[in-house]
């Protein structure tokens, strides 16, 4: 018999649909498939009172979905840009190049959470745990990106900007085996 459990794994509240592919839609852009843009930011800005010094805000999330089957887990995660809820009131390069780090933390996660996925090869998994885990990466996510807003002053500061720049690849780098979205392990029942 055939066990199947699917879980859409989300860390912003809403989720705009869009096709398996890897490309660009109308409302979300997958990670690697072009680069940020600010005409790819379609989201309303916040009254100036709301937005306190941020001149963009970049949203964008991972989606996992993972099948177990018989012994087989199969995963699909994929980091994504969320154009509606992405907002500017600036054009400035600098700026554009900020947001865009935003975007690789998101895809940080995703890797790490690839990483995870494969390091479960041979073993024996509980659903539970598993599931407290990608939540565990949820707030790794949350917590990385405040920690770059705060340390760069969201951008402003241009010394810790650099610093966050090298970081950011470097864990990129890093993490370049588990760029490959989907994957399938087998595990130990």
């Amino acid at each position: 018999m055939t066990k199947i459990l699917a879980l859409i794994f989300l860390f912003l509240i809403r989720f705009h649909c869009f096709g398996q592919g890897y490309s660009s839609t109308d409302t979300s852009i997958q990670w690697g498939s072009k680069e940020l843009m600010w005409c790819d930011f379609k989201g309303i800005p916040p009254s100036e009172q709301e937005r306190g010094n941020e001149a963009a805000v970049t949203a964008s999330s991972v989606y996992c979905k993972y099948t177990f089957t018989d012994d087989t887990l199969r995963f699909f995660i994929h980091s994504f840009f969320i154009k509606k809820q992405s907002w500017t009131i600036t054009d400035l390069e600098y700026s554009l190049s900020h947001e865009r780090k935003h975007f690789d933390i998101a895809e940080i996660i995703g890797r790490k959470m690839r990483q995870y996925f494969m390091g479960l090869e041979g073993s024996f998994v509980k659903k539970d745990i598993l599931k407290s885990r990608l939540a565990e990466f949820s707030n790794e996510r949350i917590q990385l990106q405040k920690t770059y807003d705060r340390e760069t002053n969201h951008g402003i500061d241009k010394k810790k900007q650099k610093i966050w720049d090298v970081k950011i690849k470097k864990m990129l780098d890093s993490l370049d085996a588990y760029k490959q979205p989907y994957g399938k392990i087998i595990l130990k029942w």
